[in-house]
């Protein structure tokens, strides 16, 4: 077995003082063998979580911010597999936060927050930039503490400033993608921080819309009670109460009953509609 298998091993392992016997036997700092992704030694400890050994790579001269062949730092992968003493140490030694497109780690440390929100803070706490893009959908960090059943990392990214309504490259909100998830407590939080409850989609579509089609029925009460539009149509010429017509009469009472409208009447209404038109 090669020095520098033996190196990547040792590093993998937290082993500082081998780490440091196969370097000065001649092992290559820089070697990144048996790695279809091409990580370092520097991604190795970051991702494992071996702080002291992040130190000890960096003083001897690996690229803090080195990138894998995928364009990777160490930072992003220590929020990936939530390596907070990893995060902390590669902070602490100068490595970049605001790094936009598909790996930045605010995003990154936002998407894993189902961990814990250590992480999100000491990104927070070291001037990231709640708001820059990053992923192939132009999203920010905030799109990826949304989609967590805890709300913490929200709440912080919130409180940062984070843009309630910002517009991704498919033309949607965040408070629209979230609306296809039973997640009242999410589209709470963007109201009480300006999101604009009346935006419509490319195909003209409100949370209300959304909510409907995926019969969330808490996400329906809450955007209603917030003072969301019924009557708003999408592209197709369709309200959610004429979308929850054709789908569920279950989702259509409860539209009915919290805009104080009577179900019945509404569909005796659309039923004189139709025997006029057949008239003319």
């Amino acid at each position: 077995m090669s020095l520098n298998t033996d190196l990547v091993r040792a590093t993998k392992e937290g082993d500082l003082k081998k780490v440091s016997e196969l370097i000065e036997s001649g092992a290559d700092l820089n070697t990144t063998v048996g790695d279809s992704d091409k990580r370092n030694l520097l991604h190795h400890a970051s991702q494992k979580g071996h702080p002291k050994l992040i130190e000890f790579l960096i003083e001897k001269g690996i690229d803090i911010n080195s990138l894998d062949n995928r364009k990777r730092t160490p930072l992003y992968l220590a929020c990936y597999d939530y390596k907070v003493d990893s995060a902390k140490t590669l902070v602490s030694k100068g490595a970049t936060i605001n790094i936009s497109g598909e790996y930045n780690p605010l995003d990154m440390a936002s998407s894993n927050s189902f961990y814990g929100t250590e992480i999100v803070e000491l990104l927070l706490e070291n001037n990231a930039d709640v708001n820059l893009i990053c992923r192939g959908t132009s999203v920010t960090p905030l799109m990826g503490a949304l989609h967590q059943k805890k709300t913490d990392a929200l709440k912080l990214l919130l409180n940062a400033g984070a843009n309630t309504n910002h517009i991704d490259a498919n033309g949607e909100s965040p408070l629209g993608r979230i609306s296809v998830f039973e997640f009242p407590e999410q589209i709470n939080l963007l109201l009480d921080f300006k999101a604009k409850i009346n935006f419509q989609d490319r195909k003209g579509n409100s949370a209300l819309h959304l909510a409907t089609e995926r019969e969330n029925k808490k996400v329906i009460e809450v955007l209603i009670k917030r003072g969301i539009k019924v009557n708003l149509k999408n592209k197709n010429g369709e309200t959610a109460k004429d979308i929850a017509k054709k789908n569920s009469p279950e989702i259509f009472s409860l539209i009915c009953e919290l805009t104080n409208e009577n179900p019945k009447e509404n569909n005796q209404s659309g039923i004189l509609s139709k025997i006029g038109k057949l008239w003319r």
